[in-house]
């Protein structure tokens, strides 16, 4: 194998746990690493009114698309819990694609950015926190599902249906736009754009780098020199970061060194008294 005579040659002693998990898994894997635990079962439906199948996470639907099965449904929401660890849980030995840790997370009065929210897990467990919520998603496949799945909470959840960009338009929004109303109100931005980040984070940076209190947890494995590049732009505009434990394959497009990636990248802007 290919991938395994490249890291024999390279002799990469800081990829030692996933190498073996792989070479005794016998076939490559995302997320290299051990299942500690699994969910004990998920409760799934089918909403005959809107026609939209759903599952529930901690007393709360998750609509997904029309076209999605049930059993799709349930083993999508499954590897987003068990295997991304998207919102924590330590259900494998290392987790890439965290979001929060104990001390970096969203906390009570926080605005809440849902960047790229697809299905919106990340901000459905963190509807009863945030002060505010917004998700932003411009694939119009999500947009009914994401409308169902807020209805209970029209007074705090703002679907966007829009791209955020460095301009405002019937297609884009941007992120001074959105916050307009909420001053200097501390915000929570999780970001995943399928390799957008470094885009918008440019297009945003006066914001970013002018708001006092605002935490970025933004996935860098889309490029393989994103984590680099985007923790350079966090430390240039008075970030501190901190990169996710682990690593990832990414094996979606052109698949080569370098084969392990950072999954994501916790920046927290540090206030003039640090």
């Amino acid at each position: 194998m290919r991938f395994m005579n490249y890291f024999n040659f390279e002799n990469r002693e800081e990829y030692i746990q996933e190498l073996k998990y792989l070479n005794e898994l016998g076939r490559l894997e995302s997320y290299p690493y051990k299942q500690l635990k699994t969910i004990d079962k998920v409760e799934a439906g089918f909403d005959k009114n809107l026609k939209l199948p759903y599952v529930v996470h901690r007393d709360k639907k998750l609509y997904f698309p029309k076209n999605y099965s049930i059993p799709f449904v349930i083993a999508t929401y499954k590897y987003y819990v068990e295997t991304e660890n998207i919102i924590g849980g330590g259900y494998t030995e290392k987790a890439p694609h965290q979001y929060i840790d104990s001390h970096f997370k969203v906390e009570k009065n926080d605005i809440l950015l849902d960047i790229g929210c697809a299905e919106a897990l990340f901000a459905l467990e963190h509807v009863d926190v945030a002060k505010r919520i917004f998700v932003f998603e411009n694939d119009p496949k999500w947009f009914d599902a994401l409308d169902a799945t807020f209805a209970p909470y029209k007074n705090k959840v703002t679907v966007v249906k829009k791209l955020v960009s460095n301009i405002n338009s019937k297609d884009s929004v941007t992120l001074e736009n959105c916050l307009k109303d909420f001053g200097s109100s501390p915000i929570f931005i999780k970001m995943d754009i399928e390799g957008m980040e470094m885009k918008v984070l440019k297009d945003n940076e006066a914001f970013l780098k002018n708001h006092e209190q605002v935490k970025v947890s933004c996935t860098t494995y889309h490029h393989a020199w994103d984590a680099q590049e985007i923790g350079d732009f966090f430390t240039q505009n008075g970030f501190a970061t901190q990169l996710s434990d682990g690593y990832l394959l990414y094996m979606q497009h052109e698949f080569k060194p370098p084969y392990f990636r950072k999954g994501l990248i916790r920046a927290t802007k540090l206030s003039d008294k640090q």
